[in-house]
C-alpha cells in the first residue's frame, strides 16, 4: 500500500505515523517489539552489547529488559541533541557516536515497518537550531532507504501544519521536546482548497518540483528560533535539587539514568497535580528512596535556572519578525504546544502571560509533528525565512586577516527568489587551490547551553567573537540578571568579610547600555612576528595582545575607528613597540568620545616623535571624519605601566573635546579622568544633591575632584565647593569648566589630598571623595575623623577597598553610621563595580 510515511526522531520518544495514497485517515504505527502503547510511540533507547554488536535493542526492548536504569556505554539515549553539534560540545560517553546511534534507530525502524506498507514518500523532521548539521546527517542516514521521494521540514512548522487550523491561520508553535526548545511563527496561507505546506525535498526521483505545472501553496515561516535544552534538562536539574548530597547529581548526572527516570515520572505527574511523589530505587543497591516534589517548588527551580529567560529570549526575535511581516502579537490566532514538557503549567502560565487572550491549542504534544508532516504532498511549498543567514569567509590583505561577507542576511525569504552566483578566480599565477568558506553567524544575544559540573546551564553567547582569550570582559556569557546579582553579592560580602559590617546594600542600578557604553579606549599596539601591525587588549594572564577589529562594549562612535585606523598606521610604516623592547615606537591609540556631543578625539602614543607623515595623516583623519575634533601625540618614553605621559602635543585640531554631563559642559584632554559611563555618572547626581541638600548655607569639599565633574553639578545647585586634586591639569580644567559655566562658587586647589584634608575640612558641612582604586590612605582617614564633616558621601570603583575605609568609619572610635550603600553599575560584562556610600555623624 503506497503512501507517505513520517518519522519524528526526538530526545526521548520516536513517533512513525503513516498515510495511505488513498486518502485514509492516517494513523500511528505500532512497531512491535519497539512501541509502547497509548500513543503508539517508540522510546529514543538503544541498547549494544559492544560497538559491533548486530542484536541492538530498540525502544521498547530497552525498557523492559530493565537495562534503562543499568545505563553504562552501551545504553545510547539523548543522542539527538548531539547530531550535527561541534566535537565535544557535549560530553559523550557511550559506544557509538550519536550520528552513529541516530542512523541506526532509523535503519530498525526502516527494517520493521509491515510488508503491507510500502512508502513512496519519507519525511523527516529537524529542530531549528541544529538544522543544517542535522540536514546533512539525514542525507547520509537515509541513503541506503529504497524510498522515492525524501523531504525535510523544521518540527514547530511540521505541527503548525498538523494542528488543523483553517487557512489564513497565523500560530506561533512551541515545541519544547526533551532535548531541544523550538518557536516559530508560521501562517498558513489561504487559497483554494487546504493549505497543505511544505517540506524541503532532499530527494526527488524522476521529478522536479519547478517543472510541475500545478500552482503551488505554501506555509509561510515569519520567524523561528531555538535551543539545545529540553525536557532531559529540566530532569537533570530536579534530580540535582532532590539529590545534592550524593556525589552522582554533581559532575556525572547523564550516568544516573535510574534516577532521572524517576525525575521525569515526578515531573510528567506535576503536569497535572499539585504534588508529586516517586520510590527511587538506585541500581547501586542503596535504599529505596522517597522523592518528592511539589509544583511551586518546581517552578521556583526552573525560574532559578533560567528557562523563563530562555523563553523570553526566544520569542522576542520571533515576535519582532512577525512584526516586520505586518503581524502583531494580538493577530495570533494560537498559540500551539508541542512537546511533553509544554504541558507544565508554568509554560501555559508563561504563554497566557506574554501573549494574553491568544486561544491555547496543545491536544496531541507529542504526535503533532509526526501528524503534521504526512500533510507535505507534492505540488506544495514553504515560504521560509533565514534565522540566521549565510557569509562567505574572505580574505582581507590590508588588515591581514579573514572578514566575513555576508551573502543572505537574518529574516531573508528563503528558498532565495533570485540564484546567487559565486565567479571563484585565482589570485597568483599557478595557484592550484581556491577555498570557499561558508558560515552562519551566531546570534549575539541568544543563549547557549553548556555542562557545568554535568548540569545543562544556560549561558549567555557573548557579543565578542573574542571573549574566551581577551581579558577585559570576564562576564558577557552571564545575563544581564547574573550579572546584576553577582556585582550585588560582591559588594555586600566585601562589607560583610572585610569591614565586619552587616549593612544592607541596595539592588545594584543596571546600566541602560549592557554593550556600546565605554567613552574611552586605550588599546595596545605591537608588531606581530609576521610583521602585521596589531591592536587590542591583553590575553587573559597574559601580556600577550589578541588582535581585534571591533569591542562591543566601545561607544560604537570609536569603536569604528579601529580598523581603519589600524590599516592606516600599517600604511605608514612607523615602528609599533608596546614594551619598548627594540627601540620604541607606537605604544597604544587613545580614543574618546563625547556621549551627548559626539565630538571626537584621538590621541597616538609613543615613545617618541620621529612619525613623519603623522601631520598629514592627521590632516586627513579629520576630512574623513568630521566629528574628530583633535588629533594628539602623547610621548611615554618610560617603560611604564602608566600609559600616557606627561607630554602631550596638540597635532591637528584642538586638544580636548566638550562634553556636556548632569547640565554642565566640560573640556575633556586625552589625559583627563572621566567617567567612562557618562549615563550612569549622571545618574549619581541626583543620589548625591538629595544627600547632600546642598543650599548657600552648605559648603561641601569634594576631594579627588578631578576635572569637576561632580562638583560643579553641586556648587550649580547652589553650595559653595572647593575641589581637591593632585594632578594640575585636571585642576586648570576644571577650573576652566567652572568659568565656561559661570560657576563662581566653584573653586579648586592643586594638592595631596592627604596633607591638607584636616585643614579645609573646617568649616564643611559635607565631603565628597572619590579616591582611586587604592582607597583612601591612612592619614586621609585621619583627617576625616579629625575634621568630622556631618555627612559624607563615599564613591569607590573598588568594593574591598571601600569595606576596609567604612569599616574604620563605621567602628565606635569612627563615629560615623552607614545610611546607604548603592551599587552602580559603570562596567556592564566586566566584574567590576562602582559603589556609592553615605554616612552621617552619629
Amino acid at each position: 500500500m503506497a503512501g507517505t510515511l513520517a518519522i519524528d526522531l526526538g530526545s526521548t520518544t520516536t513517533v512513525v505515523a503513516y498515510q495511505a495514497a488513498d486518502g485514509s485517515p492516517p494513523q500511528l504505527l505500532e512497531l512491535a517489539p519497539y512501541s509502547s502503547s497509548d500513543p503508539a510511540v517508540i522510546p529514543s533507547l538503544l541498547w549494544l552489547q559492544g560497538a559491533d554488536s548486530r542484536q541492538p535493542l530498540i525502544g521498547r526492548q530497552v525498557l523492559d529488559a530493565g537495562l534503562l536504569e543499568r545505563g553504562g556505554p552501551q545504553l545510547h539515549r539523548d543522542f539527538k541533541r548531539l547530531i550535527g553539534a561541534p566535537e565535544g560540545q557535549l560530553p559523550r560517553s557511550s559506544l557509538l557516536s550519536p550520528e552513529r546511534s541516530g542512523q541506526l534507530l532509523l535503519e530498525r525502524i526502516w527494517r520493521q515497518l509491515p510488508e503491507t506498507i510500502q512508502p513512496q514518500r519519507l519525511v523527516l523532521t529537524a529542530p531549528i537550531d541544529s538544522y543544517r548539521g542535522y540536514r546533512q546527517w539525514l542525507l547520509q542516514a537515509t541513503a541506503a532507504m529504497a524510498v522515492p521521494e525524501v523531504a525535510l521540514v523544521d518540527e514547530p512548522t511540521a505541527a503548525a501544519i498538523g494542528a488543523g487550523l483553517p487557512p489564513g491561520s497565523r500560530v506561533l508553535v512551541l515545541d519544547m521536546g526533551g532535548g531541544t526548545t523550538d518557536l516559530a511563527l508560521v501562517h498558513l496561507q489561504g487559497g483554494e482548497g487546504r493549505a497543505a505546506p511544505i517540506a524541503q525535498l532532499l530527494r526527488f526521483a524522476g521529478r522536479d518540483l519547478g517543472d510541475s505545472r500545478q500552482t503551488l501553496r505554501t506555509a509561510e515561516v515569519l520567524g523561528k528560533t531555538g535551543l539545545a535544552l529540553g525536557g532531559r534538562d529540566i530532569d537533570r536539574w530536579i534530580a540535582a535539587a532532590l539529590c545534592p548530597d550524593r556525589p552522582e547529581t554533581a559532575g556525572a548526572t547523564h550516568l544516573l539514568p535510574d534516577l532521572l527516570s524517576a525525575c521525569e515520572r515526578l515531573k510528567c505527574q506535576l503536569s497535572s497535580e499539585d504534588e508529586a511523589l516517586c520510590l527511587w530505587s538506585p541500581s547501586s543497591g542503596d535504599a529505596v528512596r522517597e522523592l518528592r516534589l511539589r509544583r511551586t517548588e518546581l517552578e521556583a527551580l526552573l525560574t532559578r535556572q533560567g528557562l523563563l529567560q530562555m523563553l523570553d529570549e526566544l520569542l522576542d526575535p520571533v515576535l519582532a519578525a512577525g512584526r516586520a511581516a505586518g503581524v502583531q502579537p494580538g493577530d495570533l490566532d494560537a498559540v500551539l504546544l508541542v512537546g511533553g514538557s509544554s504541558r507544565l503549567p508554568l509554560v501555559r502560565q508563561w504563554v497566557q502571560e506574554r501573549l494574553p487572550g491568544v486561544s491555547l491549542r496543545g491536544e496531541r504534544p507529542v504526535q503533532a509533528v509526526a501528524m503534521g508532516a504526512l500533510s507535505l504532498t507534492p505540488g506544495v511549498a514553504v515560504k521560509d525565512v533565514l534565522s540566521r543567514g549565510v557569509s562567505l569567509r574572505c580574505w582581507d590583505q590590508r588588515s591581514g586577516e579573514h572578514r566575513w561577507h555576508p551573502l543572505f542576511v537574518a529574516g531573508q525569504p528563503w528558498p532565495s527568489e533570485k540564484p546567487l552566483r559565486l565567479v571563484l578566480a585565482c589570485s597568483r599565477e599557478e595557484q592550484d587551490q581556491l577555498e570557499l568558506v561558508l558560515g552562519e553567524p551566531s546570534g549575539e544575544d541568544r543563549s547557549e547551553v553548556v555542562f557545568v559540573d554535568g548540569l545543562p546551564t544556560l549561558r549567555r553567547r557573548p557579543a565578542c567573537i573574542l571573549a574566551e582569550r581577551c581579558g577585559g570582559c570576564s562576564l558577557q556569557h552571564c545575563s544581564d540578571d547574573s550579572q546584576a546579582e553577582l556585582k550585588t553579592d560582591q559588594v555586600r560580602q566585601a562589607l560583610r568579610r572585610l569591614g565586619h559590617l552587616d549593612a544592607f546594600v541596595e539592588p545594584i542600578w543596571r546600566a541602560e547600555a549592557s554593550l556600546g557604553y565605554r567613552n574611552r579606549a586605550l588599546i595596545p599596539l605591537e608588531r606581530a612576528d609576521d610583521g602585521v601591525l596589531r591592536a587590542g587588549y591583553y590575553r587573559r594572564g597574559s601580556h600577550r595582545i589578541v588582535n581585534m577589529n571591533r569591542c562591543p562594549v566601545l561607544d560604537p562612535r570609536i569603536d569604528a575607528l579601529i580598523a581603519p585606523l589600524k590599516a592606516d598606521l600599517e600604511a605608514s610604516g612607523w615602528p609599533v613597540d608596546v614594551n619598548l623592547s627594540s627601540g620604541g615606537g607606537l605604544r597604544h591609540l587613545a580614543l574618546r568620545v563625547g556621549h551627548h556631543s559626539g565630538e571626537l578625539l584621538i590621541t597616538l602614543v609613543s615613545s617618541h616623535d620621529r612619525l613623519p607623515g603623522l601631520s598629514d595623516l592627521a590632516a586627513r583623519w579629520q576630512e574623513r571624519w568630521p566629528q574628530l575634533v583633535g588629533v594628539g601625540l602623547n610621548l611615554q618614553p618610560r617603560a611604564s605601566n602608566v600609559v600616557l605621559g606627561p607630554e602631550t602635543r596638540c597635532i591637528a585640531g584642538r586638544p580636548w573635546l566638550v562634553e556636556r554631563c548632569a547640565g554642565i559642559e566640560l573640556r575633556i584632554g586625552p589625559d583627563t579622568f572621566f567617567q567612562v559611563n557618562t549615563p550612569q555618572a549622571e545618574r549619581l547626581l541626583p543620589l548625591l544633591q538629595s544627600f547632600f541638600e546642598p543650599g548657600p548655607s552648605v559648603p561641601l569639599l569634594d576631594a579627588y575632584c578631578g576635572i569637576g565633574t561632580f562638583s560643579l553639578p553641586l556648587a550649580a545647585a547652589g553650595s559653595p565647593v572647593l575641589g581637591l586634586e593632585l594632578h594640575g591639569s585636571s585642576v586648570e580644567q576644571a577650573r576652566s569648566n567652572a568659568t565656561r559655566n559661570g560657576l563662581d562658587q566653584a573653586r579648586f586647589e592643586e594638592a595631596d589630598v592627604a596633607a591638607v584634608l584636616a585643614e579645609r575640612l573646617e568649616g564643611m558641612a559635607g565631603l565628597l571623595v572619590d579616591p582611586p582604586r587604592k582607597g583612601l590612605s591612612p592619614d586621609a582617614l585621619s583627617a576625616i575623623l579629625i575634621g568630622r564633616p556631618s555627612r559624607l558621601a563615599y564613591i569607590s570603583c573598588n568594593p574591598a577597598t571601600l569595606a576596609r575605609d567604612l569599616g574604620v568609619l563605621c567602628s565606635p572610635e569612627g563615629g560615623y553610621r552607614l545610611l546607604r550603600v548603592q551599587p552602580v553599575d559603570f562596567f556592564p560584562q566586566t566584574s567590576h563595580v562602582e559603589a556609592v556610600a553615605m554616612l552621617e555623624r552619629a
